[in-house]
């Protein structure tokens, strides 16, 4: 973490402020360390320029060592770990709701576990997912478990080429039309109309063969003496 007041970041990023500053993976002992090198005043001075927009954090370690770092400083969005697998991991389900109820946008990352729940499940979870009227891909199931959870605000998903996004993206469309993320969008974005633009854009006639001849330059290039 570069505490140097001339921002050093924001000139390798070449802009004038962050919209959400991430103290980037946190426990206890980070988090201590981190406030010895004057995190907060860093913080602070940069919410009062404008530097910052929102301050944050990311969060790496035992679930009991969760809500005191949300206690310990005014946040205002934080990022932890969540799938159907890590309910009792890190931050788990208690700490999701904790961050919730003291008003904290909750960021999730590792949604599918890094791609291990896009994978064909076990077979004794394959029998259960079965059972359900609608079919649906690992991939499905494991992001709409997220999206049932009204305490979560985003979800970060990896993603490795242009096929996953038009997957997620389409996923995530069928989420769209309760209208709560309009509802609580700070900047009054008609989201749902969005995500079928981009839908669109992502789905047009000319993205396949495009990525096709990118693929093949790439190869020539790597192919070459």
């Amino acid at each position: 973490m570069n505490l140097n007041p001339n921002y050093e970041q924001l000139a390798k990023l070449k802009t004038d402020r962050i919209d959400y500053y991430l103290v980037h993976a946190l426990n206890s002992e980070l988090w201590e360390a981190a406030k010895n090198k004057g995190v907060i005043d860093f913080l602070e001075d940069a919410l009062k320029q404008g530097r910052i927009v929102n301050a944050g954090f990311s969060f790496h370690g035992p679930a009991e060592e969760f809500q005191p770092i949300i206690d310990d400083y005014d946040w205002t969005f934080c990022q932890i770990q969540y799938n159907f697998l890590d309910t009792r991991n890190q931050a788990g389900t208690p700490g999701l709701k904790y961050a919730a109820s003291k008003d904290l946008a909750v960021m999730i990352m590792e949604p599918l576990r890094g791609g291990n729940l896009a994978k064909t499940p076990p077979p004794s979870v394959k029998r259960i997912w079965n059972k359900a009227d609608q079919k649906r891909p690992p991939v499905d199931w494991s992001l709409s478990w997220i999206w049932n959870h009204p305490e979560v605000t985003v979800i970060l998903s990896g993603m490795n080429d242009n096929d996953d996004i038009s997957e997620n993206i389409s996923l995530a469309s069928q989420c769209k039309d309760c209208g709560k993320c309009v509802d609580d969008c700070p900047q009054g974005l008609t989201i749902p109309d969005l995500l079928e633009a981009v839908a669109d854009d992502m789905e047009g006639w000319m993205t396949k063969p495009m990525i096709w001849m990118g693929k093949r330059i790439m190869r020539v290039k790597k192919n070459a003496p």
